[in-house]
């Protein structure tokens, strides 16, 4: 029966002993116990937790400072069961088994203590998975998943690598160890399970290997239900990974094996062909048992640590080439080094223990991204041996050793800002891991990002080096990962750039995930010949761990001749055409390379074509007036071999300019405080490059990292340097903004992902402002004015027409030039602000010949400046000409209303959503030239809506209640 917990609940207990362990004084009471693992009144958990109560048996640091993750009952079982093991507090690991994190989870999710039922079987021919995504080569090798997959091992068949294995752990689910299949090349996969030996209740720590006879084979640690005692098992199949048959117990009498890894000789040219090894650790010693390949019987474990390390030899791995000599490799938890040891008699002994390096830090190693399960310091090896050659190499994770940085004190965990991170380190000894070169990290990049759960590989057709981690540099927040690949050609003296894998990021910070395995402990990578696959935990899109692998193509090569350069020459406007001849050997496709400059003085070059089948090549991506240099390499059959660059030539486009603004993005993002549920953004001035002016675009997300798009931009068209963005903000909710500079004159938007974050407090102020101009003095609300620019007659308070019951506002046209404005007070606009009012003019002239006018105009600094209102902003009664220039009207030029005829009065209304953001004024101005007259114009019952709500940035505690919307707040 499988008895499984469900909901995120049943995960939660698994780590709920930290934080109790935290702020505890004492062992936790019955009751606490229970409620941390939400354990089931009446079952066979809870009879177990109520038999282990024996806290006298631990010591009383155990409660916070050692393995606080793990329950203090779940330590009084393994006491109990295990009384002579080493219970130091100088070990990291206290002694306790790294998988007693498993059983805990294995003990939540079946709490009945018994053994789940296996899944279903699943067969790649004739029924493969459905859902399967392939992604850029990527194949989900679990299939869809309800309950996690994390920690996997894989390995090609080196005798047929069509063929491929792998495993991983399936703790929540049936508990038995999950073994995935493939026989074309890792294309399409089956599934199935390992069977549990009498005694076993689940399994952990999956492992996979070959033989040259076809046969397949795996390891795993068998526990019992009580989690307290752990074997090591192999098992094997005949049919490619399709069935399994448990083989062996190498372990012997051991009841404490803990993160075993296994190794098959590959080499047709070793004397140990096929023998097979296997290295753990049990308690703290670390030891290697052997699988002879002649009498195909396991030998006795072997202990190969000693004096040289202290603390616990786990996160272990063992290797061989092709001489037959094996090595095996581990790290100490307490005096933290790396070490390797040898053997060449296939095992039969083994050589004492070499120091490869020291670690900073011992055991485990918490991080953002994984700070739950917490990263495993393990050590993964490789060797190669040839006529000229005799590597070894080890690879590990390690914090980073700045300063700051070189402690466990110093571990990020939580911390995103933290200055600490984690690297993959290597050494290499070119003598037979005699002496080791002082470690390097592989990657060190300059952001705040992590790397961890690598694995290296060794291609035994030509000793090039290839190694997998994840790595969260993609992630501004320091919390999503992808995979990563890297490799060296010269033996890992230098190495390549690092390639992403992946194409969707995983979270392990989010709910939902596995929160006893998050990632596992480890990752695996297996290939030969230049083909390689690793296999991960992937959780992209927030789906349940699932295991996934891509086929990997990295080939050394011979490099072909470098192109013979032609020619560059503009052909037409916005193009220029790049001609080459192939050299000799010659290149099979061609990559152009552009910078912008002359060849004298080239900027970067970087690539802008590949693949291309010969010359020439039309570059139409060309800025008219701007000069460009060209570089031409060739690419042999593989794909993979570049040669050096042709010579430079250099050509000066013609036709439009088609560059962007050069601009640095936003510079500051601040809250306005209580005052107003706003954020204030600022940046300086972008610099045109064509024709300009220049105008902004503001984007806004929740979402730090987002790619601005039209589904975020929130305004456009924005002059100035800067915009007050109040549009449906939320107290309390961070907002992140980018801002990009448009080319008005080719409306080219620049590609800058700058980005700013505050966060506003305080109340919107939004509402209507509504003016009915009815009061005594002519103005229902403060803030209104009305002036003469030039003349001598000015706006009046009138009656003879309005809208509103009684009064308007009225401009007596002049035979004389004069000019009058009446003016709004300060208001702010949202995207959806909108103006009404209502008029009716007589102006002399017509449409066609307007010589007095009226013009709607705004400002958006205060009045410094003003320009007139585009008719595009007008939903009704929009402008009706533009005013007559020739005879000294002050606003001739402008559009306005002309002509017309006194009688009802009509609405206009006005979309004011491009000012969103902005402080503005409106203002009403009436203009006449240096002759005769018409009646004039009369403006009446102004509203500016704002559709905001008052709530949008309400804390709920204290609302606000709006006089007009634009005074300021009363209670």
């Amino acid at each position: 029966m499988n008895n499984r917990a469900t909901g995120l609940s049943a995960v939660l207990g698994l780590f709920a002993y930290a934080s109790i362990a935290a702020a505890a004084t004492s062992w936790p009471s019955i009751s606490e116990q229970l409620a941390a693992d939400q354990v089931r009144p009446g079952s066979a958990l809870e009879n177990l937790i109520r038999a282990n109560q024996d806290f006298d048996l631990l010591r009383p640091d155990e409660l916070t400072t050692t393995r606080p993750e793990l329950p203090p009952w779940l330590k009084v079982i393994w006491r109990k069961e295990h009384p002579k093991g080493n219970y130091t507090a100088e070990d990291p690991t206290g002694g306790y088994p790294h998988v007693l994190r498993e059983a805990h989870e294995w003990m939540l999710s079946h709490q009945d203590l018994k053994s789940g039922t296996p899944e279903n079987d699943q067969f790649p021919a004739g029924n493969p998975d459905p859902d399967a995504p392939i992604l850029s080569g990527e194949v989900r090798i679990s299939g869809a998943q309800t309950s996690p997959r994390s920690e996997s091992d894989i390995r090609v068949n080196y005798w047929n690598p069509q063929k491929i294995i792998s495993a991983s752990n399936n703790i929540s689910g049936a508990g038995v160890q999950a073994q995935f299949y493939s026989s074309d090349g890792g294309a399409t996969w089956g599934q199935t399970t390992l069977s549990l030996v009498s005694g076993d209740a689940f399994q952990s720590d999956p492992t996979v290997e070959w033989t040259s006879d076809g046969k397949a084979w795996s390891s795993t640690l068998g526990i019992n239900s009580a989690g307290s005692v752990l074997k090591l098992r192999t098992y094997s199949s005949t049919d490619s990974g399709v069935t399994w048959t448990n083989e062996a117990t190498p372990s012997a009498a051991q009841t404490s094996v803990d993160k075993q890894m296994h190794w098959v000789d590959h080499s047709a040219t070793s004397t140990c062909k096929d023998y097979q090894y296997i290295i753990y650790h049990n308690g703290n010693p670390a030891f290697i048992t052997t699988r002879n390949a002649t009498t195909n019987t396991w030998g006795a474990p072997i202990q190969v640590s000693g004096a040289e390390s202290t603390g616990t030899a786990i996160g272990s791995d063992v290797k061989s080439n092709s001489a037959g000599d094996a090595f095996g490799f581990w790290p100490t938890t307490s005096n933290r080094r790396v070490i390797v040891t040898k053997s060449t008699n296939c095992g039969t002994s083994w050589a004492t223990p070499v120091q490869v390096a020291n670690t900073f830090d011992g055991y485990d190693i918490g991080v953002p991204s994984f700070n739950s399960r917490r990263i495993l310091i393990y050590i993964s090896g490789g060797t190669y041996r040839s006529a000229t050659k005799n590597m070894v190499y080890a690879a590990w994770t390690d914090l980073s050793g700045e300063a700051g940085c070189t402690a466990a004190a110093n571990e990020p965990g939580s911390n995103v800002a933290s200055t600490c991170k984690t690297r993959i380190w290597f050494s290499r000894s070119a003598d037979g891991g005699a002496t080791w070169s002082a470690k390097t990290m592989l990657n060190n990049q300059a952001s705040l990002n992590d790397q961890f759960n690598q694995w290296l590989v060794v291609d035994e057709t030509s000793g090039a080096i290839g190694v997998v981690y994840y790595d969260t540099v993609a992630d501004a927040g320091r919390k999503k990962t992808h995979l990563y690949y890297q490799s060296s050609f010269d033996d890992g003296v230098t190495w390549l750039p690092a390639v992403q894998v992946t194409t969707a990021q995983t979270d392990e910070t989010t709910g939902g995930q596995d929160n006893g395995n998050q990632y596992g402990d480890y990752n695996a990578m297996s290939g030969i010949a230049g083909n390689f696959f690793p296999s991960w935990t992937d959780r992209r899109a927030g789906q349940k761990e699932e295991i996934w692998t891509a086929k990997i193509t990295d080939q050394a090569c011979t490099a072909p001749a470098a192109p013979n350069a032609g020619t560059a020459t503009a052909i037409a406007p916005n193009q220029i055409q790049v001609t080459w001849s192939n050299g000799t050997p010659a290149s099979t496709t061609f990559d152009i390379l552009r910078a912008t400059g002359t060849c004298a003085a080239p900027g970067t070059f970087a690539a802008l074509a590949t693949g291309l089948a010969g010359s020439p090549y039309t570059d139409s991506t060309v800025s008219g007036g701007s000069t460009y240099a060209y570089k031409v390499a060739g690419v042999d059959g593989t794909g993979s071999c570049v040669s050096a660059q042709s010579a430079c030539v250099e050509a000066t486009a013609t036709g439009q300019c088609t560059l962007g603004a050069t601009f640095n993005g936003i510079a500051t993002a601040t809250n306005s405080a209580a005052s107003t549920c706003t954020n204030n953004l600022g940046w300086s001035s972008a610099v045109a490059q064509c024709a300009g002016p220049v105008s902004y675009n503001i984007y806004r997300d929740t979402t730090s990292g987002f790619t601005p798009s039209p589904a975020n931009l929130i305004a456009s068209g924005v002059s100035g340097t800067s915009y007050v963005d109040m549009d449906a903000l939320n107290n309390g909710t961070q907002y992140y903004y980018v801002v990009r500079a448009v080319d008005q004159s080719n409306g080219v938007i620049d590609g800058n992902t700058v980005q700013q974050s505050a966060t506003p407090t305080g109340p919107i102020a939004t509402g209507n402002l509504v003016e009915a101009f009815e009061n005594g003095g002519g103005f229902d609300n403060a803030g209104w004015s009305h002036a003469v620019v030039s003349g001598s007659v000015d706006w009046v308070w009138s009656a003879a027409q309005s809208q509103t019951p009684t009064h308007s506002w009225f401009s007596a046209e002049q035979p004389s030039t004069s000019d009058r404005v009446l003016t709004s007070p300060v208001l702010s606009a949202l995207a959806n602000t909108t103006l009404s009012f209502f008029h009716t003019y007589a102006f002399e002239g017509t449409v066609a010949q307007c010589y007095d006018a009226g013009t709607l105009e705004i400002s958006t600094n205060g009045g410094s400046t003003w320009s007139v209102v585009p008719d595009a902003a007008f939903t009704a009664g929009g402008f009706t000409g533009t005013a007559n220039a020739g005879f000294g009207n002050p606003i001739g030029g402008k559009r306005a209303w002309c002509a017309g005829t006194i009688g009802a009065m009509t609405q206009v209304s006005v979309n004011l959503g491009a000012y969103a953001g902005q402080s503005f004024q409106l203002r009403w101005h009436a203009g006449d030239d240096s002759s005769a007259t018409a009646t004039g114009w009369y403006v009446d019952s102004v509203t500016v809506s704002n559709a905001g709500t008052a709530s949008a940035c309400s804390t709920g505690i204290n609302d606000y209640i709006f006089v007009d919307g634009f005074d300021p707040p009363v209670r």
